[in-house]
């Protein structure tokens, strides 16, 4: 299915990353990863040296031109990009806006206009609770994913609704692991904290693996274990409770998260694996 293949990645974050090194296995054609900061693609290039079917195209999802170009020719989007610290977007959110939603609907309009076979969104639990500017913006997010599958005669447009990735750049664990090493309390928000998590080589594997059985307009949902937060905390810290702090709830944060609605739970497909909406 991937053979000889054309596909485009936008965003080089760790997902972005992992599926590089797992699509770079397969007997793809080319692969292009669209991302704003040298620094990443920097990294990529590192990882993976001397992989003559590895392009880098320096540019943002929100400039439509580069997003178009970076489209030409390409067979399957997974799109990745996304700005996703849920306090940094309480108090910036037209970057947020202007990532998550408008470079979205642009990343849309360049697989309309190239002609993209098949085209993957990558969304977020948190889009069910729309608690917060993140959270909101991924909703709309797969809403303009919608949009572009019913306003396309070519390209197929499946959104995929995973929870928290380990591990991830930015993640509560990195940190934690930074102020271990330094001697001092880990934070944490709330005893009742939960969260779904799923190990990023398995959700970079189920992403490449929807690329083969999406028809379009449907929504994936792998199947992920629930975690209160406050035990792997105490793991970390051995069991010394005076090790962790808890600091109360950051703006735009919530205690859980689901993976569907009411009205998805009705019409949801149990594939062994994942759900399918």
């Amino acid at each position: 299915m991937l053979k000889n293949k054309v596909i485009l990645i936008t965003g080089a974050g760790s997902l972005g990353t992992e599926l590089v090194g797992q699509l770079l296995n397969e007997d793809i054609h080319s692969l292009r990863v669209l991302d704003s900061s040298e620094q990443s693609l920097f990294k990529l290039e590192l990882k993976f040296p001397e992989e003559d079917r590895l392009r880098f195209i320096l540019g943002d999802v929100t400039n439509q031109e580069k997003v178009e170009f970076a489209c030409k020719n390409v067979n399957y989007v997974i799109h990745a990009a996304a700005k996703k610290f849920v306090n940094y977007g309480e108090y910036n959110p037209d970057v947020f806006i202007g990532t998550n939603i408008h470079g979205t609907e642009n990343v849309i309009k360049g697989c309309l206009a190239q002609n993209v076979e098949k085209a993957i969104f990558i969304s977020s639990d948190k889009a069910l609770h729309q608690f917060g500017i993140y959270a909101k913006t991924k909703a709309i997010g797969e809403d303009l994913w919608k949009w572009g599958y019913r306003i396309s005669n070519t390209t197929q447009f499946s959104i995929i609704r995973p929870g928290n990735f380990l591990p991830s750049d930015g993640s509560v664990f990195q940190i934690w692991d930074e102020a271990l090493a330094h001697g001092k309390e880990i934070h944490l928000t709330d005893k009742r904290m939960r969260r779904y998590f799923i190990p990023i080589e398995d959700m970079a594997k189920f992403v490449i693996s929807i690329l083969s059985v999406m028809k379009g307009n449907e929504i994936f949902i792998p199947k992920m274990e629930e975690k209160e937060i406050y035990k792997i905390a105490l793991e970390y810290v051995n069991g010394d409770e005076s090790k962790i702090k808890i600091i109360g709830l950051r703006p735009g944060e919530t205690l859980s998260e689901d993976l569907m609605c009411a009205e998805e739970k009705k019409i949801a497909v149990n594939r062994g694996s994942y759900y399918k909406i």
